[in-house]
């Protein structure tokens, strides 16, 4: 078991090893995608929209230690609401410019960082309240994104009819690559170790 345990903690480093550059990015790294990335220091790639919500999380989190508003529950969650409600009307109004889709972002962070606070200081009942308003919330964005990728920015891209991989998704393809050789060399050497 314990053999096991490590087999798997040492291919999650082997894995990260190969992807940490975009980990943090999973749009196609591509041109058609560049308006949807951030390039930051050591050549790491970021989705600009979860950059931004989780910046927005970490804000919120840090101002409401510092600053302690009293708030009743009930306006926690009217603040937590309309905040995670906002991606939701981006995605139904179909709002491509970018600048209010990043402030979106930020600000449902704030949000979630809201959340995230019931849970950790209201009774029982707040904390039970807030875990199913952040799920719901959760579940409809995913939904509603899912819709709006149907006829995603790749479509009428050439690649798409190409049987090579397409430039957005090489780099990811090779590091998998990679990552599967290493998982095959290791299961060889236990498998021949074990019917040897």
């Amino acid at each position: 078991m314990k053999k096991i345990i490590f087999l798997r903690f040492k291919s999650l480093i082997k894995r990260w090893q190969l992807s940490w550059k975009f980990n943090f990015a999973h749009h196609p790294l591509c041109d058609r995608f560049k308006d949807h990335v951030w390039h930051i220091p050591f050549g790491i790639i970021v989705c600009q929209g979860c950059f931004l919500v989780m910046f927005g999380v970490a804000l919120g989190i840090t101002s409401f230690f510092i600053l302690n508003p009293s708030l009743a529950l009930f306006e926690w969650f009217l603040l937590a609401l309309f905040c995670i409600s906002l991606p939701l009307m981006v995605e139904l109004l179909k709002i491509e410019n970018r600048k209010i889709k990043h402030l979106i972002r930020l600000v449902t962070g704030f949000g979630l960082a809201g959340l995230v606070w019931v849970v950790f200081t209201a009774e029982l009942d707040g904390k039970i309240i807030g875990i199913v308003i952040g799920t719901i919330g959760y579940i409809l964005f995913i939904k509603t994104r899912k819709k709006k990728q149907e006829t995603d920015i790749c479509e009428g891209c050439p690649s798409l009819s190409s049987v090579e991989i397409c430039e957005g998704l090489s780099q990811k393809a090779i590091a998998m690559q990679k990552y599967s050789e290493y998982l095959t060399k290791i299961h060889e050497k236990s498998l021949r170790k074990k019917y040897t």
